[in-house]
């Protein structure tokens, strides 16, 4: 029996959605991206007139359409123990994997290219699975592995003007998830205060992408904050002065910590200081 092409599997995919069958229809788009990868030309295009953030590149456009299930809640039952094999595949294309591990793009920059956009799409579906799971490190780590892949290519960033449907649909994934990491570092600012002096390191970085795939960091700028203590401030800063007895708390200010002293710090001092 002849091997089904990708273009097949995924007509295929087509009529089992049409006819409410999700199960055949995610595994009709895993075998497609696999078929598509391993035996046909990564670059074959749709052919069809595709809304902006569409991909025209069949591979990427399947994998979107793969994708787009297991980014809904975790409540519809789109879960990496209900599909494990659509899941192991999206966790083989995530942001930290190797271009030897995928060597059916080397070759040309168009082609690995392809394989930045399709890490950077399974980055943002990983990072919304583990979030659902309540897993927020996951979840953030996630979202800055793909930022840092898509730091290589100014179209996939908004720093240049998008060219293609699939610089703007990963474009469209890239602002998502700094939105999301937005979030989840402003819930850790509200978390300050009740974790004293606890500091948050960012980093950010340039990068450009190595003829094997890997990411190189031009250069890397680290910002590390402390929270001020006094509860409700919700402050952030460099070189926060901390309490002189204690030796523990920082505050953003004079102000801040002579109002903290009186609600609740004049008692907890004596304590953390022995600690």
């Amino acid at each position: 029996m002849a091997r089904k092409s990708g273009i097949m599997l995924y007509n295929e995919a087509h009529d089992h959605f049409a006819a409410g069958r999700i199960r055949e229809t995610i595994d009709c788009y895993r075998r497609a991206i696999i078929q598509i990868v391993a035996n046909e030309n990564i670059h074959q295009q749709v052919g069809n007139q595709l809304p902006p953030t569409h991909a025209s590149e069949l591979l990427v456009f399947i994998w979107q359409n793969m994708v787009s299930f297991f980014n809904r809640s975790a409540h519809e039952g789109f879960t990496q123990e209900n599909y494990p094999e659509a899941y192991e595949l999206i966790y083989a294309y995530r942001p930290t994997s190797t271009l030897s591990s995928h060597p059916n793009f080397k070759g040309s920059p168009a082609k690995l290219k392809l394989l930045k956009a399709m890490q950077i799409i399974a980055g943002l579906t990983l990072g919304l699975m583990a979030w659902e799971k309540g897993d927020r490190p996951t979840a953030a780590k996630r979202y800055k592995e793909s930022l840092d892949a898509a730091a290589a290519y100014p179209t996939f960033t908004g720093e240049s003007a998008a060219e293609t449907n699939l610089d703007r649909g990963v474009a469209l994934n890239v602002k998502q998830m700094k939105d999301n990491l937005a979030i989840l570092v402003s819930r850790d600012v509200v978390l300050a205060g009740k974790h004293s002096g606890r500091k948050q390191v960012l980093e950010l970085r340039n990068s450009r992408v190595a003829e094997d795939g890997t990411l190189e960091p031009q250069k890397t700028f680290t910002v590390s904050t402390d929270p001020c203590g006094r509860e409700g401030c919700g402050k952030r800063g460099v070189g926060y002065k901390r309490c002189g007895g204690c030796k523990k708390v920082t505050y953003c200010g004079p102000e801040c910590q002579k109002l903290d002293w009186k609600a609740r710090h004049k008692i907890a001092c004596r304590l953390q200081a022995k600690e």
